[in-house]
């Protein structure tokens, strides 16, 4: 399965869009689920739109890369995994108390 954020990454250098902006997509800056924007295809938008890519901007917004299901499963699955992990340290300290 290829991540949205390759496929995202791969379009935009074809493209293309400035370096800072495929950078940071590259890193995950854009990525539904690996960035700590709150919105972060908004920000992608607003990136292209200020570069004047507003054809790209105009694909994005449509949703041609939006996270797919599948990736959601599989963050959701990470993070049920770390807070069972943390739940279990912590009452782990609590017993040692």
């Amino acid at each position: 399965m290829e991540h949205t954020r390759d496929r995202l990454s791969k379009a935009l250098q074809d493209a293309g869009v400035s370096h800072f902006i495929w950078c940071r997509s590259v890193l995950g800056y854009y990525d539904d689920f690996q960035s700590s924007l709150p919105f972060p295809k908004i920000a992608l938008i607003d990136d292209l739109e200020r570069a004047g890519n507003i054809e790209f901007a105009d694909r994005v917004r449509a949703g041609e890369f939006d996270s797919t299901e599948t990736e959601a499963q599989l963050w959701l699955r990470e993070k049920r995994e770390r807070l069972i992990e943390w739940r279990k340290m912590r009452d782990a300290e609590k017993r040692k108390s």
